[in-house]
């Protein structure tokens, strides 16, 4: 039987040689994924939103700001009370003011209280260089969604 490529990721891997079995993982469109979930009124405890760039130039910031207000908004309503929301962005045009900016608007949106429990950017094999702006492109919250 042969297996998917999704069926060999690393998270998966890492789940089973841990032994969780309360685990799912899915690669979907999210956008439809999430209008799904919230469709059908399914929560979870945590979601993981790693979209790729939601802009590639300065023309498209206003659309990748819609995006990334919809899939947070949206995901923060399918989170159970007390529910942890990890999302990230990964473009350069897109500054740290702006996406937090961008998740308390998608917490007002989605009616949610939330309260940040940390904020990263890029790891130390990523690293940013002061006279290039565009190597300080990724921003990655976790927050805490209370009802």
């Amino acid at each position: 039987m042969s297996t998917s490529p999704f069926e060999q990721c690393q998270a998966k891997i890492n789940a089973d040689l841990n032994n969780l079995k309360n685990v799912q993982f899915e690669v979907a469109y999210v956008f439809d994924k999430l209008r799904e979930y919230l469709g059908k009124g399914e929560k979870f405890d945590v979601v993981i939103l790693d979209p790729p760039s939601f802009t590639k130039s300065k023309r498209s910031v206003k659309s990748a700001l819609s995006g990334y207000r919809e899939i947070n908004s949206t995901a923060m309503k399918i989170l159970n009370p007390g529910g942890i929301l990890a999302t990230a962005s990964c473009s350069h045009h897109i500054s740290d003011e702006m996406f937090m900016n961008v998740i308390i608007e998608s917490s007002i949106m989605a009616r949610k209280k939330i309260r940040l429990i940390e904020w990263r950017g890029a790891s130390p094999d990523h690293p940013i260089l002061p006279s290039m702006p565009e190597t300080k492109y990724l921003k990655f919250g976790i927050f805490q969604v209370i009802d």
